[in-house]
């Protein structure tokens, strides 16, 4: 498996695009906006509320994607977003002294 741990090797890289690329063109644009929107961060009930379509729908359209792609590339995709993790040093600003 290439994704065991080591960086994937380019032909890998090279797979997943064309796979992705296949399935992008079969989307319409809303299914496409769907995408870009949960690669972003949106949650499913956000990305529903601005292109006017029903939570399931946009759900579905991920896992479409998940099926197409696997499961190993795309999982993360149906899992909410996560907010970005605070580090105690965030606050300290470069030659600040406490």
């Amino acid at each position: 498996d290439p994704m065991d741990g080591r960086s994937p090797t380019p032909s890998y890289v090279a797979m997943v695009r064309e796979q992705w690329d296949r399935w992008m063109a079969r989307q319409s644009e809303t299914y496409q906006r769907v995408v870009d929107m949960r690669f972003k961060g949106a949650s499913f009930d956000e990305i529903a509320q601005q292109l006017q379509i029903n939570e399931r729908t946009a759900r579905r359209v991920i896992e479409d994607l998940i099926s197409e792609i696997g499961p190993e590339k795309g999982a993360d995709l149906l899992s909410p977003p996560q907010p970005p993790i605070k580090r105690q040093d965030d606050d300290e600003k470069p030659g600040k002294t406490g």
